[in-house]
C-alpha cells in the first residue's frame, strides 16, 4: 500500500514540476501538455503521434460527417468516426474514449483533417487534469496563507512518509511486547 502512495506522489511530482517534451508543433499537443497530468499526457501524446500513421476516407457528407479510419498499412480493418460540424463532437466505433476518457488516434486523425486545433472541453475529463492533482493535494492538507501548491504537495508527501514510519514503529513495538508475554514461545509471535 505504501508503494502505491509513493508512486502516486512521484507521479504528482512529475506532473507539477517536469515539463513534457513536445514532439510536434501542434496546438492540440501543446494544449494537452498544459492540462493533462504527466501520465495521461504521455498516453495522449502516443495516441496523437500514432494518429499520423492513419488515413481517413470521407464516406458521408453533411452536417454530420462520417469517415472510415485505418492504419496506413492495414487496409482490411477500419473504424467509423462520425463528426458533428456544429458542436465539434466526434464518436468512434472503437469506443475507446468512452472506456478510457482519453481521445484516441481515430478521432484525433479526424480532428486533424477537419481543422479542429483546440480540444473541445467535453474531451478533457477533469480527473485527468493537473487541476485535479492540485485539488486533491489541497483537500487533503490545510492550506496556509502564502504557501504554493507545490509546497503543499511536498509537505503532504513528507507527512505521509512520517506517518508511515510511525505506523511501522508502532507495529514493531506491539510485536516486541507480544514476544515478551508470559506463555509465548520464545521463537514466535503470539
Amino acid at each position: 500500500m505504501a508503494l502505491h502512495f509513493e508512486k502516486e506522489a512521484e507521479a504528482d511530482f512529475a506532473t507539477l514540476y517536469l515539463k513534457p517534451t513536445l514532439k510536434t508543433p501542434s496546438v492540440i499537443e501543446r494544449q494537452a501538455a498544459g492540462v493533462y497530468t504527466r501520465a495521461v499526457f504521455d498516453v495522449f501524446q502516443d495516441e496523437f503521434i500514432e494518429s499520423l500513421g492513419y488515413h481517413a476516407d470521407k464516406v458521408e457528407d453533411g452536417m454530420v460527417l462520417k469517415f472510415t479510419v485505418a492504419r496506413e498499412e492495414e487496409y482490411g480493418r477500419s473504424y467509423l468516426v462520425t463528426f458533428n460540424q456544429s458542436d465539434k463532437q466526434a464518436k468512434c466505433s472503437c469506443c475507446k474514449f468512452e472506456y478510457a476518457a482519453v481521445l484516441f488516434r481515430h478521432v484525433l486523425r479526424i480532428f486533424f483533417m477537419v481543422g479542429v486545433q483546440i480540444l473541445p472541453e467535453e474531451y478533457i475529463v477533469k480527473r485527468w487534469t493537473m487541476d485535479a492533482v492540485g485539488s486533491i493535494a489541497l483537500d487533503e492538507r490545510p492550506v496556509e496563507p502564502g504557501v504554493s501548491s507545490p509546497e503543499c504537495l511536498t509537505a503532504w508527501y513528507n507527512d505521509l512518509c512520517r506517518n508511515g514510519f510511525d505506523i511501522r514503529n508502532q507495529g514493531s513495538y506491539v510485536a516486541g511486547r507480544l514476544q515478551g508475554r508470559k506463555g509465548c514461545p520464545s521463537e514466535g509471535i503470539c
